[in-house]
């Protein structure tokens, strides 16, 4: 028998991400700003496809 096998420990682990526009209300700065934050890599993102997103932590 072939697959893949998961460990589970019974704790369910949430990662929540935002969006552009989220995140920069949620910092004080506009998306413009963030976006060039992101550009400079002083913001880590995470892309589903084109979009961006970023968790929050």
């Amino acid at each position: 028998m072939t697959g893949t096998n998961y460990l589970t420990t019974g704790r369910e682990i949430e990662i929540e991400f935002i969006g552009t526009d989220e995140a920069a209300r949620y910092l004080g700065v506009s998306a413009n700003a963030l976006r060039i934050m992101v550009h400079r890599e002083q913001v880590r993102t995470h892309r589903l496809g084109r979009r961006l997103r970023f968790k929050v932590s």
